[in-house]
């Protein structure tokens, strides 16, 4: 027997967002990832995602 349920409740945390000047340090950027609860995979994500939309100049070395 199926019955349906039409009440579904979503909860979502609130968001933070950056908004960086042209020119800014990769160490800033590192800072404002960590200030937000960014575990280390996901700061080397978002650094890699910048590298490969080209908006970060930098050799990004993974070890």
């Amino acid at each position: 027997m199926v019955t349906p349920q039409s009440d579904v409740q979503v909860e979502q945390e609130k968001n933070r967002m950056f908004v960086f000047k042209p020119g800014v340090s990769l160490d800033e950027i590192v800072q404002a990832v960590n200030n937000v609860g960014a575990s280390p995979s996901d700061l080397v994500a978002i650094l890699e995602a910048l590298k490969s939309a080209g908006a970060l100049r930098a050799e990004l070395i993974v070890i």
